[in-house]
């Protein structure tokens, strides 16, 4: 079973990829792999930061549900 992975180890491989590609030396092949693996890391990411706020919304929702139901009682 493949491991999930994490949005904090998703922004570090990033980074590195990032401080790669502003290398130089980085042979062209390589750049391409590592764009696209940069793409990859960023759609995951995106799709994390996104699912975390619909989760905010909904805990937000639900703590001004119970703060009406305090106000009514």
């Amino acid at each position: 079973m493949k491991k999930e992975q994490k949005f904090e180890e998703a922004m570090e491989q990033l980074e590195a990829i990032v401080a790669k590609l502003g290398d130089e030396t980085t042979p062209l092949e390589e750049a391409l792999a590592l764009y696209a693996d940069a793409a990859e890391k960023v759609r995951f990411c995106s799709d994390k930061l996104s699912h975390a706020e619909i989760k905010i919304a909904e805990i937000r929702a639900t703590i001004a549900e119970k703060e009406e139901e305090d106000d009514r009682v």
